[in-house]
């Protein structure tokens, strides 16, 4: 039987936290006044916020395209005529 992805709790969290993440930056662009005005500590700490957000979901992707073989990124270099285009741009 095949693997399939939507099938998986795992695609869903990872769905999850894509929105999650979406909304977060979504409040960054709407309060960016109160962002801007916090001081530098509170700055850090954000930031370091954002890069753990931003690794587990890369993490994420990198679990999903391993054991379920699912690469979104690939849609959009299936078509031929995309295939044509970017074909010097590929490693193997």
């Amino acid at each position: 039987m095949r693997n399939n992805v939507y099938l998986a709790p795992s695609f869903y969290a990872h769905m999850f936290n894509a929105f999650v993440m979406i909304f977060a930056v979504g409040i960054l662009y709407v309060h960016f006044a109160v962002f801007k005005k916090m001081d530098p500590y509170r700055l850090i700490i954000l930031a370091l916020l954002f890069s753990i957000v931003f690794g587990i979901h890369g993490l994420s992707h990198l679990g999903l395209e391993k054991v379920y073989k699912f690469n979104p990124l690939a849609s959009l270099f299936t078509t031929p005529r995309c295939n044509r285009r970017w074909r010097k741009y590929r490693a193997y």
